[in-house]
Order: C-alpha cells, then sequence, then structure tokens
C-alpha cells in the first residue's frame, strides 16, 4: 500500500543491559526502543496497539533499515478488577470496585480521565455498568490515579436488580455480571475476512456477602478452557456468608482465518456463559 508509512515515530538507541518490550534489534543500529511521542495516553515503554507487529522504516542515512515492531505480550495488556460488594434480600446490591489497567488497556480511561471533567468521566462509566446490568445503577466516589505504568479507577455502584427472587424462597444472582465482560462481538453472521485478535488478559476476583438469612443453595462448576483462541478459568467458592467468583482470561495474539469463525464465537461465547454462570441461594 502506498500509505504504509503514514506515519512517524521515534527510535531510541539503548545502551548496554537495558531491556524494554517495546524494543527491536536492527543488524545496523543495534537495540532500539521504539516510542510514539504524538500519542499522550501511551508511556515510554508501550506501543499503540495499532503499531504493534507492522513494519517500520529507521530513517538513519546509509544505517537506515526495516524492521517488523514488536508485539507485546497478553501480560503488558492487562486489566485487574477487585470488587466486594453485598447482596440484599431485595435483589439490590452495593459494591466497592478496584480496577487496575496496564499498557494499552488504560489508553481509552485515561483520555477520559485527563480530557473530560468528571461528569462526563461518570457518564461514561455508567454507560458502561448500564449495558451490562440495565437500569437502576448508580455511582458513586468515582476516582483516578494514573502513573506511567498503570492506570487505577475505583468507584462505588449501586444496582437495583443484581438478584433475582424466586417465589420469596430462592435468590438467584450473578457475580460475574458485575465484571466487564470480554469485549468481543460475533453476531450468527457469514464471516468473509479473518479475524485479528489482539493480546490481552484480565483478572477478576468478586466478593459478594449474601443477605442475612439465605445460604448457598447451588454453585457453578468449576470452568477451565485452553484452545488456539485464549485461556479461561473461573472458579467459585462459598464460606462464611460470601461467595466469590475468581476468573482470568487470556486472548491470544493470533489471526483466525474466516473459515474459524464459527469456533472464535463459541470459545468467547463459552466465556460469557461461564461469567455470567447463576448462584442459587436459598432461605434457611
Amino acid at each position: 500500500s502506498p500509505m504504509q508509512f503514514n506515519h512517524a515515530i521515534i527510535a531510541i538507541k539503548l545502551p548496554a543491559g537495558v531491556e524494554s518490550l517495546a524494543a527491536v534489534e536492527s543488524a545496523k543500529l543495534g537495540r532500539l526502543l521504539i516510542f510514539d511521542p504524538t500519542d499522550p495516553y501511551t508511556p515510554v515503554g508501550d506501543l499503540p496497539e495499532d503499531e504493534q507487529g507492522s513494519w517500520a522504516l529507521i530513517v538513519a542515512a546509509q544505517d537506515g533499515d526495516l524492521v517488523r515492531l514488536p508485539t507485546l505480550p497478553a501480560a503488558s495488556n492487562r486489566i485487574q478488577l477487585a470488587i466486594e460488594g453485598t447482596l440484599a434480600q431485595s435483589g439490590e446490591a452495593k459494591a466497592h470496585v478496584a480496577s487496575e489497567y496496564f499498557g494499552q488497556s488504560a489508553s481509552f480511561w485515561r483520555a477520559v480521565s485527563h480530557e473530560t471533567g468528571k461528569d462526563e468521566m461518570k457518564k461514561a462509566l455508567e454507560a458502561v455498568f448500564t449495558r451490562r446490568l440495565g437500569s437502576g445503577v448508580a455511582l458513586d466516589h468515582i476516582s483516578a490515579s494514573d502513573e506511567s505504568s498503570k492506570l487505577d479507577l475505583a468507584l462505588d455502584l449501586q444496582v437495583a436488580h443484581l438478584g433475582q427472587s424466586m417465589m420469596d424462597k430462592l435468590l438467584v444472582v450473578k457475580p460475574g455480571a458485575l465484571a466487564p465482560d470480554h469485549g468481543y462481538n460475533f453476531p450468527k453472521i457469514e464471516r468473509k475476512q479473518p479475524i485479528r485478535l489482539r493480546a490481552r488478559m484480565r483478572t477478576d476476583k468478586v466478593t459478594l456477602h449474601l443477605p442475612e438469612g439465605y445460604a448457598i443453595d447451588e454453585l457453578p462448576a468449576e470452568v477451565t478452557i485452553n484452545g488456539a483462541y485464549g485461556a479461561y478459568h473461573a472458579v467459585w467458592k462459598a464460606a462464611g456468608g460470601v461467595v466469590t467468583l475468581e476468573q482470568s482470561l487470556e486472548v491470544k495474539n493470533t489471526t483466525a482465518p474466516a473459515a474459524e469463525y464459527a469456533k472464535v464465537r463459541d470459545f468467547f461465547d463459552t466465556v460469557t456463559g461461564a461469567q455470567y454462570a447463576p448462584v442459587v441461594l436459598a432461605k434457611r
């Protein structure tokens, strides 16, 4: 394409002994740190997602070179989430959400935090939770702390209908609904283009205190998936009036052919089904 080299970034020569995931090896120039100073939300040591794995022409007179930019591992683009909440007999839940965003996962919220006011950030977060939890969502005490290596985001959440009462004897709740989903949408259509998956990782721990007078009646079975497109693990535990969901998802950096679209969709559908598995509580 004539638009292959349509952007200019910089390559910084690294001294001996200095390593970085965003570095490349040039036969003529040695170890080079690749940095895009035009992106205000990607710090040194990271690369914008659309630049990772692409070709770059190093302009250095007779020492110029053509190099493939690095593709950073999933661990460098991860989200770590901890949620602790309390479920009421009515199905209402209140929770504190603490999220840590690393690498490119932090870029969006870093931009929102820096470029908009608190009201706009609250609206953006409310939209995210409402899509997942429905109406009756309220947020408070939102705070963001931005460091060079990560962004911390914390808030208090109130959900009107997290639990569903069944004949006033059972209470059905999906703890995983409090955590964000995998972020992919694969409708049942015929796919004609390859499916590009970017390396990313997330770990979630959701701790939910049960309403007084209720005990665990049924917990979902542990789920483990290891496949060509990623790995997922989820386990539910109950003790002392508390139910806990711990889950992890790693998406591999891969391009699947269009013929595998149904398999890709099935993988992520299975992950979604596991995350939203119901926990059944029974009134004592």
